[in-house]
Order: C-alpha cells, then sequence, then structure tokens
C-alpha cells in the first residue's frame, strides 16, 4: 500500500511471462520501453516518456539499481537467478536520488537459502545458439550462506561472410556471480556479492 505504481515481479512471474531479456521486461511492464543503443548490451530505460537524449551525455531518467546499488548507466543487465524485479513510475528522487525523475527499475538477485539447493537450465537453439545457466545455494552454518549463480551462451550468428566462411553475429557471453550471506544476530546481516 504505498501511494506510487509499482510493478513487481517475483521468480515465478518471471519464468511464468519468460522474461529473459531487456526486451521481455518492457512487455511486463506497462508504460516501460527500453531502447538498445549503439551497442548490442547498451540500454536506455524509458518510464511513461521520461528518458535520456542518448547523445547529449545528459543523467538519464530513470535509473537501474542491481540489489540497491546502481548499475552503470546504460548498461545491460543479467537477467538470471532474481528474486524479483520492480518498476517504480515516477519521481524516485526521496530514495534514488536527484536523476531518478522517471522512476527506477530494481533488479534483486537471489540469495542463499537455510538449504543445499540449486538449478540448472540449458536451451539449445537456431544457428547452434547453446544457453546454459545454473545456480546452487549452500549452506554455510547456521549464520552463513553462500550462493554461486552463472551463465554462458554461444552461437548464434545468421550472417555468412561468404569471402570468408564466418558466420557473424555470433554471441559469446558469459557471467558468474557469487552472494555471501552472514547474519551473526537477529539484528545483523551482512550480504556481499561479487
Amino acid at each position: 500500500d504505498v501511494p506510487i505504481s509499482i510493478a513487481a515481479l517475483s521468480p515465478d512471474d518471471l519464468v511464468q511471462e519468460q522474461i529473459s531479456t531487456e526486451f521481455d521486461l518492457q512487455r511486463a511492464v506497462p508504460g516501460l520501453t527500453i531502447r538498445q543503443n549503439g551497442s548490442a548490451n547498451q540500454f536506455n530505460y524509458s518510464i511513461r516518456g521520461q528518458s535520456v537524449d542518448t547523445y547529449t551525455n545528459s543523467p538519464p531518467g530513470v535509473l537501474a539499481y542491481t540489489n540497491e546499488a546502481q548499475v552503470v548507466s546504460r548498461a545491460a543487465s543479467t537477467f538470471y537467478d532474481l528474486e524479483s524485479i520492480q518498476v517504480l513510475k515516477g519521481p524516485q528522487g526521496t530514495l534514488f536520488g536527484r536523476n531518478a525523475t522517471g522512476g527506477a527499475v530494481l533488479f534483486e538477485t537471489a540469495k542463499p537459502k537455510g538449504e543445499l539447493e540449486g538449478y540448472l537450465l540449458a536451451r539449445y537453439g537456431n544457428h547452434d545458439l547453446a544457453h546454459v545457466e545454473g545456480a546452487i545455494s549452500l549452506p554455510l552454518g547456521e549464520k552463513a550462506g553462500m550462493r554461486i549463480a552463472g551463465f554462458y551462451e554461444n552461437g548464434g550468428g545468421f550472417v555468412r561472410n561468404i569471402r570468408t566462411g564466418e558466420d557473424l553475429g555470433k554471441q559469446d557471453l558469459g557471467s558468474v556471480r557469487a552472494t555471501f550471506v552472514v547474519s551473526p544476530s537477529d539484528s545483523f546481516t551482512n550480504t556481499t556479492v561479487v
């Protein structure tokens, strides 16, 4: 019960609505537009028309945060092993600074659970596009835990250079994230994400 418009997506929502990229996210959240800039991993978030002009170097009107830390402006996100995504529409200057005039997009990564658990997902598609992702949560006693997650994607080139025989547009992407949580007491928790 808050006086602003928020779209919150849980891990089940992300799977059910097949949200795995920025473009999928804009399909699930009304009023959110995500445009690709000069390269394949630069994005400009726009909520209700509040955005940034790419060529003026002005600060963006919509900021993206991962685990409450602002990510590099207009950079691609890692859509794997997420606990939730929240899209806050409208000015967010109170909590997120003066540049969040259009809103904020909050990505929350999954935290370690109190038990051994994890998942592994593999996909293979057209043009030899292979995608593998997974995570494992390891309890380290009663007061600590660690979660390691990652993904790797390769292939997908669909344009062949007839002179060299090389497939152009192939992707070779990978990422690993480690989360370490220590809770020595009920009133203190330290979460470190690398």
